[in-house]
């Protein structure tokens, strides 16, 4: 049996809409990531659910101050917490039509307010590079890797 490899789907920067915690909906850092975008910037108190099935999200944040990312990690599709990345790292990753309507994810998360501002700028400087479509996004900063488990957890 031949198997193709798995081609990941293509992002339109035009289509998509940057998710932010409220309290950050005014911060230049996250309007250069929306205007970098050309895409609309909605505090998540705004946000709806729906709009995974209508755009691709850009999710900026952690499970417990923005709701796009909630409904990510309560699907399984990417953990971004307080404990995780931890301190002042973060992650930025895109997802692969989570909801299988054809449109994308990218998470920019942090614990802290200074790993986020820090993966929306990592995040602007690799958008403001293409071509206004991507695929595949992957970056990370961990300055210290979670301690494995022992055999009690």
């Amino acid at each position: 049996m031949n198997l193709s490899p798995r081609k990941f789907p293509t992002t339109n920067l035009s289509d998509t809409l940057v998710v932010v915690p409220d309290e950050l909906e005014g911060n230049d850092v996250f309007r250069r990531l929306a205007d970098v975008c050309q895409a609309p910037l909605v505090g998540q108190c705004s946000f709806e659910p729906s709009a995974f099935e209508e755009k691709h999200v850009i999710a900026c944040g952690h499970l417990a101050n923005i709701v796009s990312i909630a409904r990510l990690y309560n699907g399984r599709h990417c953990y971004v917490d307080t404990l995780f990345p931890g301190s002042d790292d973060y992650l930025v990753r895109s997802i692969s039509d989570p909801y299988a309507a054809g449109n994308n994810a990218i998470v920019a998360g942090a614990s802290s307010d200074a790993g986020l501002f820090d993966a929306v700028a990592d995040l602007t400087k690799r958008l403001e590079t293409s071509d206004g479509v991507v695929t595949r996004l992957h970056a990370y900063r961990l300055s210290e890797p979670p301690d494995q488990p022992d055999a009690s957890q």
